[in-house]
């Protein structure tokens, strides 16, 4: 359902691609913001794995991954990765974009060219440092090592890409389809793959392998040891197959790196990184390369920022709070702290620790978005209105803040103003013109301020698009399209449109329980028997909702002995009691009622309980009375009520309800 990206498009708001690449793994795009001159790649997995039944759990692990090669925190060797993010539905890895001016992004490039020794072994300390680095830090095999994966900038300077996307295959392998399991049953390329990968082995000790098959063939002018044609024929050479010795000075460094028994390889990447800067001081007067490693952010902040991206927020908060001891003035982990305290339902404090920093010179949209939230969350409309707006104002020029316009939106539709929540919800549609999440609320925001015009022709852009496949989006939301249209027409008191749209909404998500409910109810309303149907239902989905449509469509069928049934079970709390009181009034006759009058009557003493002053309990407690005829005590019961709650329009209120029960005007 989702549109593929091309050259040109804008991913987000601002990154517009400018090349793109694909793999076995996903595809890399890199990008250029079109507010400011920052180039950067975006990475992602194939788009067959949206939509697909484990995407839930397929982008955890992504995620888990991407925050490993994340939490490198940046070498001069290693492909920076800054951040995980979520854009028009698919979920990328942000990656410092490696792009030389010669043209020749990778290794593989190289391959070919009559390299000078002291390039390669210039090279070859680089690699060493990286991965060196890579290792001390966690991770115990890259598991992928190849040309392809190894790039080289600008400034000459060798950077390891991929991490963790290896094992991000392997933990997937349980999870994708069967018919894609022997794709996956190996992890890696097999022409630099250790003897010991094919047996499910890794370790730095293969990694070490790869680097020896990698520098083999950019010292042997891009060929490598042995080639063969199937994955079985490449085991056997690894295994068995001993490599034509190179006349170079590297070959003792390689050779030793090709060991078949990991056991006589270098122990790590350390002792490679020691022979091969001999080896370039032997040749050359210069200095040997040595990384310069910058760290700009503490530890614990770090270490605090993976846990909150993670979800992780008991644990971040900690750490946020640890980090704010080591650095008590620094903006972002305050901010942070504030989005763990939020996220662990802590609103005050969350909420006064964002109102300090709204005073310091350092302005955020997430800030202003944040406190707008709280006030959503504490029902301050007006407070809420007031931050959104801030956030939208700051993000207008460096921030994709989308969301703020929908919460604004909905701000003013609770506040009775759909006329405003169209105005902000248009100029969102403005700025991502083929979001669908954008668009449904647009055309609810309509229909409640009675532009059926207006919505129709939404509906009618969008519907063209849904069937092109030109919108972002994702299947429930195009479910929720068809819902929206399904529910106007059921309101018009249209059954066949209501039916048609009801049923295009489940196409999209059988699992979408409002429109099984409202289909169901439409279905009845026309005299259709529905009663397997809701069986099958309530089987699949257990909700209290359908059994309300079964009972009543047993009272429908004079069932009634199945209907008081299913209605003793569902009466456990008040929202069943409000809707179900007046409704069995006139389906049920006198002598079934009365039967059901004893649930409900034992229901509501059995929470009176709990609280002795809960009006809606009392007051329908008032209507039994009323109901079997004792008007003593119902009148006790008013008096009850009013000595709770002494106000006039609550006393009107009541004696209009004891009215209606008894048949007054």
């Amino acid at each position: 359902m989702i549109k593929e990206i091309e050259i040109g498009d804008i991913i987000g708001l601002h990154s517009e691609v400018i090349k793109k690449s694909s793999g076995a793994f996903g595809t890399v795009f890199i990008c250029k913001d079109i507010r400011y001159d920052i180039t950067y790649a975006l990475k992602t997995f194939h788009d067959k794995y949206i939509g697909n039944d484990n995407e839930e759990e397929i982008i955890k692990l992504f995620e888990q991954e991407a925050w490993n090669w994340i939490d490198l925190n940046q070498h001069p060797n290693i492909v920076a990765a800054y951040d995980f993010m979520n854009l028009d539905y698919r979920h990328f890895l942000m990656l410092e974009a490696i792009c030389p001016e010669n043209g020749k992004q990778s290794l593989t490039d190289y391959l070919n060219d009559d390299l000078d020794e002291l390039t390669v072994i210039d090279w070859g300390i680089q690699f060493a440092y990286g991965m060196e680095y890579a290792h001390s830090h966690g991770i115990k095999a890259h598991r992928d090592l190849k040309p392809d994966n190894i790039l080289i900038n600008n400034d000459n300077i060798l950077k390891i890409s991929d991490f963790g996307l290896a094992d991000f295959l392997d933990k997937t392998f349980n999870v994708i389809s069967k018919s894609e399991e022997e794709y996956y049953r190996f992890y890696g390329t097999e022409a630099y793959s250790a003897p010991e990968c094919f047996d499910s082995e890794y370790s730095i000790q293969s990694d070490i392998y790869s680097f020896g098959i990698i520098f083999y063939q950019i010292t042997n002018k891009g060929d490598l040891p042995f080639y063969a044609e199937y994955f079985e024929d490449y085991e056997i050479l690894h295994k068995t197959k001993k490599p034509k010795k190179l006349n170079s000075d590297l070959w003792p460094i390689i050779s030793k790196c090709l060991e078949k028994d990991s056991n006589d390889r270098y122990e790590n990447f350390t002792e490679i990184k020691k022979d091969l800067i001999n080896l370039f001081s032997k040749k050359s007067d210069k200095k040997p390369y040595k990384p310069t490693i910058s760290q700009d952010k503490s530890v614990l902040g770090e270490y605090a920022e993976k846990n909150l991206h993670f979800g992780f927020n008991t644990e971040a908060e900690a750490e946020y709070r640890k980090a704010i001891e080591e650095d008590p003035n620094n903006f972002i982990i305050q901010f942070n702290l504030a989005v763990s305290l939020l996220n662990n339902e802590k609103i005050e404090e969350a909420k006064n620790i964002l109102k300090k920093l709204e005073n310091k010179d350092y302005l955020i949209p997430e800030l202003y978005y944040n406190l707008g939230y709280i006030y959503t969350i504490k029902e301050d409309h007006e407070k809420a209105v007031e931050y959104y707006k801030l956030s939208i104002d700051l993000s207008i020029d460096s921030f994709d803040y989308l969301q703020a316009y929908i919460n604004l939106a909905n701000e003013f539709r609770i506040m009775g103003e759909p006329m405003k929540s169209i105005i902000y919800l248009k100029k969102a549609l403005s700025l991502k013109q083929k979001c669908l999440m954008i668009a449904n609320n647009l055309t609810l925001s309509y229909l409640e301020n009675n532009n059926f015009k207006e919505a129709k022709e939404l509906f009618k852009n969008f519907e063209e698009k849904i069937k092109n496949n030109d919108f972002i989006g994702n299947e429930k939301e195009v479910s929720g399209f068809y819902y929206i249209w399904g529910k106007l027409y059921l309101n018009e008191n249209n059954y066949q449109k209501s039916i048609a749209f009801f049923t295009e909404s489940l196409k999209y998500d059988e699992d979408n329980i409002e429109t099984h409910l409202d289909l169901t109810f439409v279905e009845m309303k026309c005299g259709m028997n529905t009663e397997e149907k809701l069986k099958e239902l309530i089987k699949k989905y257990s909700d209290n909702r359908l059994k309300y449509l079964l009972a009543n469509l047993y009272f429908i069928y004079r069932k009634f002995h199945e209907g008081i049934e299913i209605y003793n079970q569902l009466i456990i709390d008040e929202f069943y009691l409000v809707n179900n009181f007046f409704i069995l009034n006139y389906l049920l006759p006198k002598k079934e009622y009365s039967k059901l009058l004893i649930s409900f009557n034992n229901f509501i003493n059995k929470n009176l309980e709990n609280n002795e002053d809960d009006i809606t309990l009392l007051t329908f407690k008032g209507m039994i009375l009323i109901d079997i005829g004792n008007f003593e005590e119902a009148d006790k019961n008013l008096d009850n009520i009013l000595k709770i709650e002494a106000k006039n329009e609550i006393e009107e209120k009541y004696r209009e309800i004891y009215l209606h029960s008894m048949g007054g005007c």
